[in-house]
C-alpha cells in the first residue's frame, strides 16, 4: 500500500506539478518538479532497478550491491560441500583466488592479470567459462569497462578448493 501511494505521489508530481510550472513559466521549478518525481519512481521500484538514468539522475543498483551482500554474508556449513569444482584448472583456480582477495568486491582484468601473472587471453577464456558455470557475475565499471566478482556460488566452490589444499 505506501508503495502504491509513493508511485501516485510521485506521478503526480512528475506530470502534474511540472505541467502547472511549465503554463507558468517557472522552467526551473518545472525541471525540479520533473526530477523530483523520477527520483520518487525509482524509489517506488528500487527492488526492480538495474539501471536508470534521465534528468541528471541515474541508478544502477542490482549486480553491484548482490555481488557486495553475498561478500559479507557467511555461507551456510552444509551448504560448503555443495561444490562446482570440477574441470578447474591452475588458470581458473587463480582466477577464482584473485576474484575472492578480501581487498575487492569487484575486479578489472587488469588487477587479476597483476595478482595471477596470467596473460589476458588466458584470463578472459576463464572468466567466460567460469561466468558460464555460474561461479562469477561480470558488470560495468568505471569508463564503462567490464568488472568481474565472484557469486555465491563461486565463494562456496573458492572455499571448498581451500578446504582441499588444506587436507
Amino acid at each position: 500500500m505506501p508503495e502504491k501511494i509513493m508511485k501516485f505521489v510521485s506521478i503526480t508530481v512528475l506530470l502534474g506539478v511540472s505541467i502547472i510550472f511549465g503554463l507558468f513559466g517557472r522552467a526551473t521549478e518545472m525541471g525540479l518538479a520533473i526530477v523530483a518525481g523520477a527520483i520518487g519512481l525509482s524509489f517506488s521500484n528500487l527492488d526492480k532497478i538495474k539501471k536508470f538514468s534521465g534528468a541528471g539522475f541515474s541508478a544502477e543498483m542490482r549486480d553491484k550491491i548482490e555481488a557486495v551482500v553475498e561478500k559479507e554474508t557467511e555461507p551456510e556449513p552444509e551448504k560448503v560441500s555443495s561444490r562446482d569444482d570440477t574441470l578447474i584448472d591452475s588458470g581458473k583456480r587463480r582466477v577464482l583466488l584473485a576474484l575472492e582477495n578480501p581487498s575487492y568486491t569487484w575486479r578489472f582484468i587488469g588487477g587479476i592479470k597483476e595478482e595471477t601473472g596470467l596473460d589476458i587471453n588466458t584470463i578472459e577464456s576463464a572468466l567466460q567459462e567460469l561466468v558460464d558455470r555460474g561461479l562469477v557475475r561480470q558488470s560495468i565499471g568505471k569508463h564503462k569497462k567490464a568488472i568481474w566478482s565472484l557469486t555465491g556460488k563461486g565463494r562456496l566452490t573458492v572455499i571448498y578448493l581451500r578446504q582441499q589444499n588444506n587436507a
